[in-house]
């Protein structure tokens, strides 16, 4: 009865913190997730599929255009929610205020369900909830919250296999594993690590571990084949958007640069560590790469010693979370460096990149928690039983104020997905236009979000170079969207953030042709945040 109630209470606790990650999500969320460029691409593909246009979007040239740098399951799922009549802006929010609710609780049921220490799984939530940038990049429209839900919930369908060894299971977990590249290409680390993960912890002799591994790289690794191989045929022979090469002169330089975004990014993650009060960077990498030899090191014994208890069909050592998470964080890591030194563009390495990273070694390092306990934390050694909590505690205090002022800030709306641009009186304007009207905006990802109609970017075939133009917008043959305007009539939407626009494409001269742009145009409408002109 004793050890019921413990349990019914961890799982309570869990329950609750879920709860929390949700209220927090939802309050940040109030004015609207925050988004730029990506989301306009997820939600505007997504509004294609409904239309059966395909997965693609109208650009800038109001071009219909395939979608490549971005993967298509996000979009695909937005879709699906867009078939019941939802407003996909909105249903974007919804449907990461739900997988951070799921996350977190996922997270914390993986060690209460899979572990010999379930009250680990009260850490693994909080840390979850309460770390900034999950709350940051669960309350955006972007694609991180499925991520890392499919991240969390393939990894326990995984360890789920690994315990039972049901092929329905393995079939499950490689499929939402295959799911996670198809979200951000990134995941592909993730699929080798299920794959050796299998390899591994299964039972049976080498070849049938080989013969099962085999099967889940097929399972996990077909989707983004088979989307890599039309990307390729479809496209100009790129790779998931981007071309193969390396600069190899330069190769050693910019993996520096790589490795110092990295290690600035990823050191103020850990307690005491900002802007201000970084470890110098060779002191940073030597700490951090004797931790890993230490978990490592450490991790391997305990397991050696708890063997016999594996072989027995009883393992819940966490030798099983810390492998595959481990094992995510790695080759992760691995795929971010070759993405990085092999690929154009160049990816950026920032915290929604490495945001798996952190949800991958935390993972890990209370893997680890759990099997030293099982070797070690015992009879005299139950002191040590406190290290992991006093290093949650010590995380969540310093990640609390960090996510106060983040929820702060993103709770007023940010970006071209907050909501009160669907009240903004431009917007409702250019949605009362004649649909067959063109439109041109200097904010045209803006408009195409909120109008749902295709719109001719000002700045697609503007010229920065000289002759700049002095004359009137309209009058410049070489500008190709400008004779839109005039012989077909279009609408020209300036937002008030215009002038820096132009100050940023043109340069200085901008003060030279900014006060004739639009002189001589007909005012169609002036409202709080721009002008529609018309051709005269």
């Amino acid at each position: 009865m004793k050890k019921f109630s413990t349990a019914s209470l961890i799982i309570v606790i869990i329950v609750l913190i879920s709860i929390i990650g949700g209220a927090i999500a939802i309050y940040t969320t109030a004015n609207g997730s925050w988004g730029y460029s990506d989301p306009v691409v997820y939600i505007s593909t997504a509004r294609s599929l409904d239309r059966g246009l395909g997965l693609g979007y109208y650009e800038a040239n109001v071009r219909f255009t395939p979608i490549t740098i971005e993967p298509p399951f996000y979009s695909i799922i937005l879709s699906v929610i867009g078939l019941s009549g939802v407003n996909l802006i909105v249903g974007a929010r919804w449907l990461n205020i739900l997988a951070f609710v799921a996350s977190i609780f996922i997270a914390g049921w993986i060690f209460f369900r899979y572990s010999r220490v379930p009250a680990l799984g009260i850490i693994a939530s909080s840390l979850m909830c309460i770390f900034p940038q999950m709350v940051v990049w669960f309350s955006s429209a972007y694609s991180e919250p499925l991520f890392i839900l499919l991240f969390l919930s393939g990894g326990l369908c995984l360890l789920a296999y690994l315990q039972k060894e049901k092929l329905s299971l393995l079939l499950v977990s490689g499929f939402l594993i295959g799911m996670i590249p198809a979200t951000r290409y990134a995941g592909i680390g993730m699929v080798f690590a299920g794959g050796l993960s299998v390899f591994l912890f299964v039972s049976g002799k080498i070849w049938v571990r080989t013969k099962k591994a085999a099967l889940f790289f097929f399972v996990s690794g077909l989707p983004i084949l088979v989307w890599f191989v039309w990307i390729y045929f479809s496209t100009s022979h790129s790779v998931g958007g981007r071309s193969i090469g390396a600069d190899w002169s330069g190769l050693a330089a910019q993996f520096q640069t790589f490795r110092g975004i990295f290690m600035d990014t990823v050191w103020k993650w850990v307690p005491f560590q900002s802007h201000e009060t970084l470890l110098r960077y060779k002191l940073r990498f030597i700490l951090m790469g004797v931790g890993l030899v230490i978990i490592l090191a450490l991790s391997l014994i305990a397991e050696r010693r708890l063997r016999n208890d594996c072989m027995e069909g009883t393992c819940k050592s966490g030798m099983q979370i810390f492998g595959f998470f481990g094992l995510s964080s790695l080759t992760f890591t691995a795929v971010l460096i070759a993405t990085y030194l092999f690929t154009h563009p160049t990816i950026d390495i920032d915290n929604r990149m490495l945001l798996p990273l952190y949800v991958g070694s935390v993972m890990s390092l209370y893997g680890g928690f759990a099997l030293w306990h099982s070797a070690w934390f015992k009879g005299r050694l139950r002191v040590v039983q406190i290290l992991p909590w006093l290093i949650a505690m010590i995380c969540v205090l310093w990640y609390i104020p960090q996510t106060r002022d983040q929820v702060e800030f993103f709770h007023l709306g940010d970006g071209l997905t907050a909501s009160h641009w669907d009240n903004s009186e431009i917007i409702r304007a250019v949605r009362a236009l004649p649909p067959g009207q063109p439109v041109i905006s200097n904010d045209w990802e803006l408009l195409l979000l909120w109008t749902e109609r295709p719109i001719h970017g000002f700045w697609n075939t503007f010229s920065s170079e000289p002759p700049i133009q002095i004359t009137t917008y309209g009058t410049d043959k070489r500008d190709g969207t400008q004779s839109v305007f005039c012989a077909q009539g279009a609408a020209l939407v300036i937002f008030t953030d215009f002038p820096t626009q132009f100050r940023d494409q043109v340069g200085e001269s901008y003060l030279e042709q900014l006060p004739n742009l639009f002189n001589g145009l007909s005012v169609d409408g002036i409202y709080p945040d721009g002008t529609i002109y018309l051709c005269n």
